[in-house]
């Protein structure tokens, strides 16, 4: 059985980016809880946690989250965000990760069907996931500003779950 382990970001006291009444954790854990039904619904096993709601005995979130991912066997690991610039940055949407692999690109290619204006695919170094899940194939997705009048919108949301959804099963079959 495939399993795709889901974690929204920004949960507790740090809940991300706001704008407008709007706050990352909430958009976040939309989506998030979407993709967790969409990908149930065709059987694969879909773990989630929530990385910031963190017992703080157990260490850091950001290792709490790579042991459980571990854990549960995951085949991927996809981590919700929003870019969090308000201000006149250009629209787009990007795809992190610390290396450029044919998940990541999957998964950049996937979210091209967003009516964003560009994207980007960032490739961090720095970002720590990656590396504490390895060999595990993971990504963030940071599907648009949160200053952006599509993420309110329903067909929007649905559009974003429903590419995402195609980017793993991409993915699994082997295409980029």
């Amino acid at each position: 059985m495939t399993v795709v382990c889901i974690l929204a970001g920004h949960h507790g006291p740090k809940t991300g980016a706001s704008y407008n009444g709007l706050d990352e954790w909430t958009l976040v854990r939309h989506d998030a809880g979407e993709l967790f039904v969409a990908l149930q619904r065709d059987g694969i096993l879909t773990p989630m946690l929530e990385p910031y709601d963190d017992d703080p005995s157990e260490g850091r979130p950001i290792l709490r989250a790579a042991r459980w991912c571990k854990a549960h066997n995951a085949d991927a690991v996809i981590e919700f965000h929003y870019n969090s610039h308000t201000s006149t940055t250009p629209t787009g949407h990007c795809v992190v990760s610390n290396k450029l692999t044919p998940f990541v690109t999957c998964m950049a290619n996937a979210l091209d069907v967003l009516p964003n204006k560009r994207r980007d695919t960032i490739i961090n170094e720095g970002f720590i996931l990656p590396r504490l899940v390895e060999p595990i194939p993971c990504v963030l997705l940071e599907p648009a500003f949160i200053f952006e009048a599509c993420v309110v919108l329903p067909e929007w949301r649905a559009m974003l779950v429903s590419a995402v959804k195609e980017g793993l099963y991409k993915y699994f079959a082997g295409g980029e």
